[in-house]
Order: C-alpha cells, then structure tokens, then sequence
C-alpha cells in the first residue's frame, strides 16, 4: 500500500506552507500532488512535491519556468501536464491556465495539453490531476469585480468529457473552487481540494 497526499491550492501563503510541512512530516507519504495555484516554487519539502500550474501564477517566475532557467530546491518538482509515472503510480495532468484576471470562473487550461491528455487517455491513468473542476460543482466565491459573493457552477465541461474518456483508477482531483468535498460521478470519485489547512489535505490509499 502506498500513501499518496494531494494538496489544495497553496496561493504561497506561508501559514499554507508551514501546515503543509507539518502535514507531510506526520503522514510521511510517498509523494504528494499538488493542483496548482501554487507560488512555492523556491520551497524545499520533506517529502516529494509535484505541482502544475493553477490559473494564477507569478508571471516572471512562470516564464522562467517554461523557458528551463529556474532551479527548483530538492522535492519540488513542476509537471508540465499529460502522463507521469511517478513511483510506479500513473498520473494524468492537465494544468490550469495562468492568468491575471480577478473574477470567478473557469480555470481554463492550456489547449496543447488538453490535446496531448486526449491523445494519451487509452493509456491507463490512476490518478488524474488537475486545476480546473471536472462535473457539477457548485460553490460561493467572492468576485473581486462586482464586490458579492456569487453562487456559481465550478464545471468545465471539456475536463468533464476528459475525466469521462480517461475513467482514473483511483479518483480525479481537483482545486481551484476552495472548497473540500468528495463526490462520485458516473462511477469516478472526485476528490476537490479546498485553499487552507482545514480543507486542502486529503491522502490516498493505493
């Protein structure tokens, strides 16, 4: 058995960063996954950390990212988005699309990956990762524009159609709506990861 730990939106806040540490210092898992939104690209961890891209990222940091010019510390690791086999354990990544934009809504992704991912999704995947919200989800997030809190559907369709073409052994999991839950559609076990220490842990059993 292996213990896998996924890990909601971390945004770099330290209190964010120093629970999580605490976390995988108890749990000891064999590595964790992380859904992006997630501004700790010069942390060290104690255990490995793999990590894609959320909708919102730090521009200059991400660039140097894409381009192969930033050294990441020990245990921190970025996966670009498709299939990794990482320890034996097959995970399907579809990144969020980073952007600057303040309102609720869709995370988005990049069209290459999600091209790639459809590409890839006859190869049998455990785990599938990513930003966006596979399925209905509904959640209440403030809209920096309008000043209200908004009720609103978290689902990108494209991910869905996704998620339902790859059928992931073991769950989908997601961030980016901050909210912990755990549903099942259409035989798969969503996993949604919320953005503070009281939601964003969650450990698989495999």
């Amino acid at each position: 058995m292996a213990l896998i730990g996924c890990l909601g939106d971390l945004h770099g806040s330290t209190t964010n960063i120093e629970a999580t540490k605490e976390w995988m210092n108890r749990i000891q898992p064999s590595f964790v996954l992380q859904v992006g939104d997630f501004w700790a690209y010069e942390e060290e961890w104690p255990v490995p950390l793999f990590w894609c891209f959320g909708n919102h990222e730090h521009g200059p940091t991400i660039q140097k990212i894409i381009k192969g010019e930033f050294e990441f510390p020990p245990n921190n690791h970025w996966l670009m988005g498709g299939m990794e086999n990482i320890q034996g354990v097959n995970v399907m990544v579809l990144p969020g699309l980073p952007q600057s934009r303040l309102e609720p809504g869709p995370a988005h992704y990049p069209p290459k990956v999600y091209e790639l991912c459809m590409e890839q999704k006859y190869q049998p995947v455990d785990i599938f990762l990513s930003h966006g919200c596979p399925f209905e989800f509904w959640n209440f997030l403030y809209n920096g524009a309008t000043r209200k809190s908004e009720r609103i559907n978290f689902e990108e369709p494209d991910i869905t159609e996704l998620v339902r073409q790859v059928k992931p052994k073991y769950s989908a999991v997601n961030g980016h709506n901050h909210r912990f839950s755990i549903d099942v559609h259409e035989g798969i076990t969503c996993i949604r990861l919320g953005a503070k220490p009281s939601d964003m842990f969650y450990v698989l059993e495999i």
